[in-house]
């Protein structure tokens, strides 16, 4: 089943497995290593307005090779087995929540278990510049090259683990979906090694608590101690962050938050 912004596809022909996955791995060469009489291949993909993000199994070992004559970023997360991924030079073995980035043009060849399960996330490099812009004085326009290192994504509290989970399984025209998409790539230049990781600093600082905090208060009605302790922060710590890039306190962001979303949810009808 297949739209402008949803696609859904299940083959056992490794032709079509090999195009099906396009939309969220790019260009790529697939081998099946395993038993090809059982080969099986599920994929999702949710289109936004600048990622596209979704899951991707196989039933048996495959390498997948990504060409290197690509655009976008490529962050894959493994929700569950195990996935090498090989570069010149080295490989990096991932295991459950490990999550690792490619930027344009970066080779790698992937190694992927029968009970391997990925999620994927491609990024217009457009937003990844313009975050780093704003994040980093002095990087506009430049490329963030990504080490060949893994980092944990973290447990399912966490806020970038919901900021995922919303690309995910939101339609795309959701209007917390481009917060969403921001504070992912946030998250991701300061925890993937890359040339600005000295640069970014402390993430405890508001422009590192702000945004996720956006994405994930208006998600669940809880205290604001209780939002405070889930992004790791005080309380007083969190409203203060929100009054030096806001202008205005957590509790005051919810209530407005709270009403947009009744809005468009009356919008939709």
């Amino acid at each position: 089943m297949k739209d402008n912004a949803f696609s859904y596809a299940r083959t056992s022909d490794e032709g079509m497995a090999r195009a099906y996955a396009m939309p969220i791995l790019g260009a790529h060469h697939l081998c099946v290593n395993g038993n090809h009489e059982r080969f099986d291949m599920r994929m999702s993909a949710v289109r936004g307005l600048s990622t596209t993000a979704g899951s991707l199994a196989y039933s048996t070992e495959v390498r997948v090779v990504l060409e290197p004559a690509r655009t976008h970023y490529l962050v894959l997360i493994v929700f569950a087995g195990r996935a090498v991924f090989g570069y010149r030079g080295g490989y990096v073995d991932a295991r459950i929540s490990d999550v690792l980035a490619l930027s344009p043009e970066q080779a790698a060849e992937l190694t992927l278990s029968a009970d391997c399960a990925l999620r994927i996330v491609r990024i217009n490099p457009a937003l990844v510049r313009h975050r780093i812009a704003t994040l980093v004085p002095g990087a506009a326009g430049e490329t963030v090259v990504f080490e060949p290192r893994s980092c944990a994504l973290g447990g399912a509290s966490d806020a970038v683990t919901k900021s995922v989970r919303r690309l995910l399984s939101d339609l795309p025209e959701d209007p917390f979906r481009p917060a969403s998409e921001r504070s992912f790539v946030d998250w991701l230049v300061r925890h993937q090694p890359n040339q600005f990781s000295r640069r970014l600093g402390d993430p405890a600082y508001a422009d590192g608590i702000v945004p996720f905090a956006k994405v994930v208060m208006p998600l669940e009605q809880k205290e604001l101690s209780e939002h405070a302790a889930e992004l790791g922060v005080g309380e007083a710590d969190l409203d203060a962050a929100f009054v030096r890039e806001t202008g205005a306190s957590a509790a005051e962001y919810l209530a407005g938050a709270a009403r947009r979303k009744r809005r468009w949810f009356r919008r939709r009808g």
